[in-house]
């Protein structure tokens, strides 16, 4: 219901404005507004029906806001109509969700030049498989400077939205909502620019485009931003943006903010704040956070050594796929350090990270297939993870 009264007040903007100009107190007055609504006034009746959704004056009421909407629209008030219509999509107040209601409402708006209404029309013609009605109208309101238009169209060519895929196409869209500030399409443009996908890889195209996105607040471009000055050595830019998205929220950032105190790099080394970092990532359940958490428990770093603790998180992040967490169990349970010796444990942790190419796990299970090691002696087996580590080993040099 909120997000009703938020969109109502974006839409009817330009009306406060207009209103507002002629030096008329319609909005802020409910007698006037009244008044003229009464007498059928359509603009006073939207206007009515944005005082009752943002409680202007009198007690926010969604089902007096939309009699007063439909009374607009009834007469074919284009803002009013194209909000009607958002209303039937959402099913507000004594509103049931009604889709055919909700499109009939976007096409009169749209048939009216509304650009939101028809940006509404697009996303409906998409849900119907049509293409290239789709395309039309996205097209009008993006001709109408509808900035979301531009990346409604952009999705369209790049997910190939009931039309073929067309990459190119979607980069120009994009870009035209980027330039205009549209924070998702800068995040995509960056990636595209980054990955290659699209366009020719340029690494200072997708850093610029990252930056716009980030000095907006979207998380992953700050993540991917500062990952990029990580690479480049620039620890301080790096600790900057990867502190940003940690603070929203991202595991990974997160992580690596961690990864920074614990070493020093880009900021004064902090155990503790290591370890609050990690904590952070390692409790929305990330395994890079789980790993490196235990990894200060079982050393004792920034936290008093808990060697059970270790352990519990080393399971955590291993049964995600962690290859070094895979690899620390192996060594625990194959020297039965802190737990009983289990060389069948050992082996199955070392299998798991074997075959995700650590050599060092690829290594120790040669070494118990060829010694017959919580597994049967297996030459064969042995020569093979041994001259796949030999390679990984020169690989990682």
């Amino acid at each position: 219901m909120e997000y009703l009264y938020l969109y109502l007040f974006l839409l009817v903007n330009g009306l406060f404005l207009v209103l507002l100009v002629d030096g008329l107190s319609i909005i802020h007055d409910y007698r006037t507004s009244r008044k003229a609504a009464d007498q059928g006034d359509a603009e006073a009746q939207m206007a009515l029906s944005v005082i009752y959704s943002l409680g202007w004056g009198v007690r926010k009421n969604i089902n007096e806001s939309l009699k007063w909407m439909r009374k607009a629209a009834d007469q074919g008030h284009a803002k009013a109509q194209g909000c009607l219509g958002l209303a039937y999509t959402n099913g507000e107040g004594n509103l049931d969700k009604d889709y055919d209601e909700a499109f009939k409402w976007y096409r009169k708006a749209a048939d009216q030049g509304d650009s939101c209404a028809q940006y509404n029309l697009c996303w409906s013609y998409i849900v119907l498989k049509d293409g290239k009605e789709a395309v039309k109208w996205c097209l009008k309101a993006a001709d109408q400077g509808e900035i979301d238009a531009y990346d409604l169209l952009s999705q369209i060519y790049d997910f190939g939205l009931s039309v073929p895929k067309n990459g190119k196409e979607a980069v120009k869209w994009y870009l035209k909502a980027a330039e205009q500030g549209h924070m998702e399409a800068q995040y995509i443009l960056a990636l595209k620019y980054h990955l290659g996908e699209d366009v020719t890889e340029n690494l200072d195209e997708a850093v610029k485009w990252y930056l716009k996105a980030a000095e907006q607040g979207h998380m992953e471009a700050q993540y991917f931003l500062a990952s990029i000055y990580s690479t480049d050595k620039n620890h301080s830019a790096a600790y900057n943006w990867y502190l940003k998205a940690a603070e929203q929220g991202h595991e990974d950032a997160q992580s690596n903010l961690g990864f920074m105190f614990a070493y020093g790099e880009g900021v004064k080394e902090d155990y503790k704040q290591a370890v609050f970092w990690y904590r952070k990532a390692a409790d929305q359940g990330y395994e890079g956070g789980q790993y490196n958490l235990g990894v200060m428990y079982y050393q004792g770093f920034g936290v008093d050594k808990d060697i059970k603790e270790a352990i519990r998180l080393y399971h955590l992040a291993a049964e995600q796929g962690h290859g070094g967490a895979q690899i620390d169990l192996g060594h625990i349970y194959s020297n039965g350090e802190f737990v009983s010796k289990d060389s069948k444990e050992a082996f199955k942790w070392y299998q798991k990270a074997a075959n995700q190419d650590y050599f060092e796990a690829q290594l120790s299970l040669g070494d118990m297939y060829a010694k017959g090691i919580g597994v049967d002696v297996d030459i064969k087996k042995a020569k093979y993870w041994l001259r796949t580590a030999d390679k990984n080993d020169v690989k990682s040099c």
